[in-house]
Parts: structure tokens; sequence; C-alpha cells
């Protein structure tokens, strides 16, 4: 069973802590929250262990604890990551170490990924329950968590300088946050208005995937707007086109065990194919296919047709 970062934390202050957790996510911000307030709870009272398995010294250090059956000294929180590239031996050490530990010493398991692909890590993950530490999909919960920070600094924000962070940095929560950091750093003051990015700061910062994730939600006035940010910033047509057109066939396919997005389109794939019948992205596809072709033998207008193709795809055009 899977569970969000706040309420995992509300049920370590109403029932107390567990011996052992799984976060799910290689967001550091949500990590990081997570580990701590668990040391808050704890009132700092644990020593911290960071043990990295794809580093020989972590490995011995940590195989000869639990072969030595020494294992972890009491009030101990050991963060444990790479766990699932440790041999098979040293899987079934751990593993039993896991259906063993007390309250007293606590494990953390992190696994940098968006889904579990590895057995043993589904076996710890059996064990301890897991902890949803991936950037958020909806905007609003990445927009509460980045709240919740700054208030815990002490920092104001603009709301309108706020959703344009979110919008064009949600990769991370960390990234937002730096990004303002930068800015109370640079002016020295810790209320931050919608002036402390120019127009041409922020056009810049677009990316292509942006496009791509206001497609995939059929955000029809965002989509537009991004791609006209892409247009101006000299990004060519054709390989719009062919980003829109692996997109589309990644929806498609996305069951096949390989992403050619990143991480963070490839994680929300299942929510842009609940946008999308699969004949209207077939016909996408076409469309796409038949709009390259063009691009490629006529001296046509490609933003005019860029812009027509973006608005049919959002209005659904294609599902018919």
């Amino acid at each position: 069973m899977q569970t969000s970062v706040g309420k995992a934390l509300r049920t370590i202050y109403k029932d107390g802590n567990k011996s052992s957790y799984f976060l799910l996510g290689d967001d550091y911000f949500l990590q990081n929250i997570f580990i701590s307030k668990l040391k808050d709870y704890l009132k700092n009272k644990f020593e911290t262990k960071y043990y990295y398995l794809n580093e020989t010294n972590d490995n011995d250090s940590l195989f000869n604890n639990i072969n030595s059956v020494s294992l972890f000294a009491s009030n101990t929180i050991s963060i444990i990551k790479n766990f699932n590239k440790v041999s098979m031996k040293n899987q079934s050490n751990l593993l039993e170490y896991v259906k063993k530990t007390d309250e007293s010493n606590i494990l953390v398991f992190i696994l940098d990924d968006f889904m579990i692909k590895n057995k043993f890590s589904k076996k710890i993950s059996q064990i301890t329950g897991l902890i949803d530490t991936r950037t958020p999909i909806n905007n609003q919960k990445i927009k509460e968590w980045v709240i919740y920070y700054f208030k815990s600094e002490s920092i104001k924000i603009d709301n309108s300088l706020l959703d344009y962070l979110v919008s064009n940095f949600g990769n991370d929560i960390s990234t937002i946050i730096n990004e303002v950091e930068k800015y109370y750093l640079i002016n020295n003051k810790k209320e931050i208005d919608s002036k402390a990015i120019e127009s041409d700061y922020q056009s810049k910062h677009i990316k292509a995937w942006h496009l791509l994730n206001a497609v995939g939600q059929k955000k029809l006035a965002e989509t537009i707007d991004v791609y006209n940010n892409l247009h101006i910033n000299g990004i060519s047509s054709i390989p719009i086109i062919m980003q829109l057109y692996n997109f589309f066939m990644e929806i498609i396919s996305s069951n096949s065990g390989y992403s050619r997005l990143n991480k963070i389109l490839s994680s929300r794939i299942s929510s842009y194919k609940r946008n999308y019948t699969n004949d209207e992205i077939m016909n996408i596809i076409i469309a796409l296919r038949d709009v390259d072709v063009m691009f490629k033998t006529s001296s046509i207008n490609n933003e005019i047709v860029i812009n027509s193709l973006l608005v049919k795809i959002c209005k659904g055009h294609y599902d018919n």
C-alpha cells in the first residue's frame, strides 16, 4: 500500500514510528522533509547514518554489521540507497534483518525512481509499505508543499510568481525552492514579487517537455502559450513535431517498459492516456506524420500549421 509523505508523517505523530520505511521517488525535497520530520519526532536523539550501496566501503560497513549479529547501534536511523544492486547473498541477509529490526533501529530505504522494477525492492516494499516521494503530478500539490516550506522559512512570495515557477520548474520541488532562494539571496529580503523574474528570462526557461506536458493534459491555453514561447526563442518546428510524434507513440505503447521521455513525462503517462482514446492517438500520429512531410516539401508557414494542429489535438478533433 502506498501513502503520501503528509499522511505518513501524521501517522507517525499519532501512532508512533515504525522500524522501517520505503521512500519511492526521487524528489529530494519530499525525501528530506520525511527524514527531517521523523528526526524531529524522535527529538533528534537518533544518530543518522547513510549507506550508498554502490560504494564498496558502505557495502562492507552495512553487511559486516549484519553478519556479525551486532547489527546497528540502538537509536539509529539508517538511510539506505542503491540496495537493489547488492548480491543475492546480501539481499537475503538484508531482507532477514528488515523482518527482525525494531523501533530503536530504523531503516529508511530510498529508491530514486518512479516505479519499482526490481524483485528485491518489491520484497522489501511488501514488508515496509511505500511512501510516495515522487514529484506530484498535480501542480496544486506541488504548490502546497512549496508554500509549506516558505512559511516555515518566513519567506513571502507573490502568488503569480509562484504559479509561474510551479508551471515551468515543476520537475521537482527542490528546483522551485532553489529558484526562489536564489532571488532571496540576491536581494537579501524575504518578500519576493513577480518583478523578480523578467519576461525574457521566463520564456527562455520554457522547454519542449513543457509543451508535451500541456498537450498531454489537453490544456489548450497553456499549450499555445508554451509553443509561442518556444517559437519566439528559436526552437525549430520539425523537432517539435518529432517530439510530439514520439510523445504520442509513447502513450499508445506505454506498457513497453522503455521510455524515450524524461522522467517527469514518463511518470505521468497513465494520466495523459486517460485524456485520449487509442483511435484518437493513432489519428494524431498520422496527422503529425503528414505535417512533418508538409514541412519538408513545402514553404508553408510552420507556426500557423502547428498552432492549428495543437488546437485540434486539445479540442479532441481527432477523436472520431
